[in-house]
């Protein structure tokens, strides 16, 4: 098809931008974007000196996909870097607070007529070694051998390196097809410290992601960037694949559920604590690991009674038997054992076959025509391995270094039917304390880099509690930060997830949640003594964290159904406060103790509410379509809150006026936690995550074995 088109040329600085040819240099330097990040800046630059709203650059960039307003946040930030002249400097785009942004230096427009030929879903590549979407400010993840492709702006996987790989596929068979690695950034709203799984066919990633303010599983085809919301699954985790790739399965609440990808609702498969790790035999069934049982357990795919198709061997001493993964007979698995003779084991459903096949090791994969993957230490192995002996073939081989240890739960990494491997690298540091100011100014970072999920800060504001993602382990502990010297002291060690961190009135002590028994029981630390207690008894249901009053008298706490309060001295009967909402969460108590404020879904999107305390009376929705983690001011006058889109809200309580908004925050708000925190609502310290590197891997295996 003939097309006449304008090649406009839009010069700025020592930066050029070609509309046609799609490509930005600086002084006749290429410097690659990927399709998304090229739109953005078209678009501003095609506009320069005039205010592009957010809503505007939305519609023309991602027109008809539903797109978090973080990921257009993120996108501008990378553009800003690339488009650095020099390091600190911020000449070009400039952000017009609440609206949108302004692309702000002189440009100089030329247009030229020209044809072009194309027909529709071409991709013209050649079979050579390419570097596409390099990101210009991380040169070291560009390589020749093979090729890479490395998408760093917006999460974009490039699909023009999809087309590489199918036209080698077709050109010629007869030869061996180069190994291909491509680097992808995901959105921020992307659930950190979870490796996307890749579908039994290579075509699909499935992640979890915070959409609308609520964690929700999302997939992803690989030749695109959108991120389709999977219905049924708010507050839903840990997902894994059928063999046939049309459902999921994947952990709500303490259900192990499933749900059709061509719709309807979720149905329950089986009653489970918490995964550790799961898979989906070709014959219907599923084998799964719980962290609180230790072994593995069967079931139907259509649900049913689980059974354990395992038991730990004091003997050997084993302590936990974890992520199982299936053979293609839908029989035996393999699945990591802990303890003094740990390492991947073969077992059978009917536990015919208990055997060890790699003793340095953890998490076995087999991969067609006979390979075993593996991780060890940080490295991922490969070995051939022979089906009919259930025994490997060779000496284990390194494929990559720097793999990411995954989470107590989480793998490090998956595998699809054809070798495609996907896993996230290395990177221990994806998020960064930020304080701002009232209007929205960033100010300064307040410690290290670190993997943060959540924050509270002391009565008086010097110090911080904070959930911590061991980069080492794969654990989540709690963490103290002095904001006075940066001192970081670890408070917890347990291989266990440990959150929702509250400070005592006098900051002594820090309570938080966590299931290192079984159950989630809370915990008390005294900083003093640095002894650790539980709160109660043994528990036989899940019991949370909310809040310390400000007189250090009660600590109140939430179970299934109610929220109720004890002594903090841990003497006299729980006292039921109220009924709990449906995804009733985040109870603050004021500072003066008159009002408590809470989220729930009871007005089907999650809305923040105030009630008098503690008799939960006077009852009110404040927040204007959506909101979530309610925080007082000091002195308990003003209510702070994210709308679901992230932007932080203000509450006169004592006025009663109409919430306020106050500026655009970093976050993709995610329900249930606590990702910022103020003392004198001036300023405000938040979790500000970066880009999540994840790697692809396609043609490695039998490359790297031949």
């Amino acid at each position: 098809m003939v097309v006449n088109n304008v090649n406009r040329h839009f010069q700025f600085g020592p930066f050029l931008l070609d509309s046609r040819e799609r490509q930005l240099s600086r002084e006749g330097e290429p410097i690659r974007l990927t399709p998304k990040a090229f739109d953005v800046l078209l678009v501003l630059v095609s506009r320069a000196g005039h205010l592009v709203t957010k809503e505007e650059l939305l519609k023309e960039v991602w027109p008809d996909t539903f797109v978090e307003e973080g990921n257009l946040s993120y996108t501008v930030s990378l553009l800003r870097k690339v488009l650095e002249v020099e390091p600190g400097t911020d000449t070009y785009i400039a952000t017009v607070q609440k609206l949108g942004y302004r692309f702000t230096a002189p440009v100089r427009a030329a247009e030229e007529s020209s044809e072009t030929v194309s027909g529709p879903g071409h991709v013209a590549v050649e079979p050579q070694d390419v570097a596409l979407e390099s990101e210009r400010h991380a040169p070291s993840r560009l390589t020749t051998r093979g090729w890479l492709a490395t998408a760093a702006i917006g999460g974009v996987l490039v699909f023009a390196a999809f087309a590489f790989t199918k036209y080698l596929r077709q050109a010629d068979h007869s030869r061996p097809l180069p190994p291909a690695k491509l680097e992808i950034v995901l959105p921020p709203n992307v659930e950190e410290g979870k490796e996307p799984s890749i579908s039994p066919d290579g075509r699909f990633l499935v992640m979890t992601a915070i959409v609308h303010g609520r964690m929700q599983i999302v997939v992803r085809p690989m030749e695109s960037t959108e991120l389709r919301p999977v219905p049924g699954t708010d507050r839903g985790w840990m997902p894994f694949w059928s063999p046939d790739g049309r459902s999921l399965a994947f952990l709500q609440g303490r259900k192990l559920r499933r749900v059709e990808l061509s719709g309807g609702e979720p149905t329950d498969i089986c009653d489970v604590a918490l995964l550790a790790g799961g898979d989906w035999s070709e014959n219907g069934v599923i084998l799964f690991g719980e962290e609180h049982g230790k072994v593995l357990y069967r079931a139907g795919a259509n649900g049913g009674t689980r059974q354990a198709v395992t038991s730990l061997d004091a003997s050997r001493g084993e302590v936990a038997h974890r992520w199982p993964s299936f053979l293609p007979d839908g029989h035996h698995f393999f699945y990591t054992v802990e303890g003094p003779e740990g390492g991947i084991y073969v077992g059978a459903l009917d536990r015919s076959t208990q055997k060890r096949i790699v003793r340095e090791g953890r998490v076995g994969r087999y991969v067609p025509p006979g390979y075993i993957l593996f991780l060890r230490g940080q490295t991922l192995m490969a070995q051939r391995f022979d089906l009919r002996s259930l025994e490997p073939q060779s000496e284990p081989t390194p494929l990559v270094d720097g793999m990411g240890l995954g989470s107590m739960t989480g793998s490090g990494f998956s595998v699809s039917r054809d070798g495609t491997i996907v896993f996230r690298p290395a990177q221990p540091d994806p998020t960064q304390l930020v304080w701002y100011g009232r209007d929205g100014s960033r100010l300064a970072t307040a410690g290290q880099p670190g993997s943060y999920r959540q924050v509270a800060l002391s009565a008086r504001g010097q110090q911080v509690a904070i959930s911590r993602r061991d980069p080492a382990t794969g654990n989540l502990n709690i963490y103290t930060l002095d904001l006075s010297t940066g001192v970081m002291s670890p408070q917890t060690t347990a291989r266990s997830i440990d959150g929702d961190p509250r400070w005592s009135p006098d900051e002594r002590t820090v309570l938080f949640t966590s299931n290192r028994t079984g159950w989630m029981r809370p915990f008390k630390k005294d900083l003093k003594t640095s002894k650790e207690d539980p709160l109660l008894d043994e528990a036989s249901a899940d019991v949370y964290v909310e809040d310390w009053t400000s007189d250090g008298r009660l600590i109140v706490l939430r179970s299934q159904d109610v929220w109720f309060a004890i002594a903090a001295s841990g003497r006299g009967t729980p006292t039921r406060l109220a009924p709990r909402p449906p995804s009733g969460d985040q109870l603050r108590v004021s500072p003066t103790r008159e009002w408590v404020a809470f989220e729930s879904t009871e007005s089907a999107q999650t809305e923040v509410y105030v009630a008098t305390f503690p008799h939960f009376l006077e009852r009110r929705k404040i927040s204007l379509d959506g909101g979530t983690q309610p925080v007082w001011r000091r002195d308990g006058r003003e209510l702070f809150y994210l709308s679901l889109k992230g932007a932080l809200t203000a509450v006169d309580i004592a006025g009663g006026s109409r919430p306020t908004p106050l500026f655009t925050t970093p976050l993709q708000p995610t329900t249930g936690l606590d990702e910022y925190g103020t003392v004198d609502g001036q300023r405000f310290l938040f979790i500000e995550k970066k880009g999540q590197t994840v790697t692809i891997l396609m043609n490695w295996i039998e490359t790297r074995l031949r």
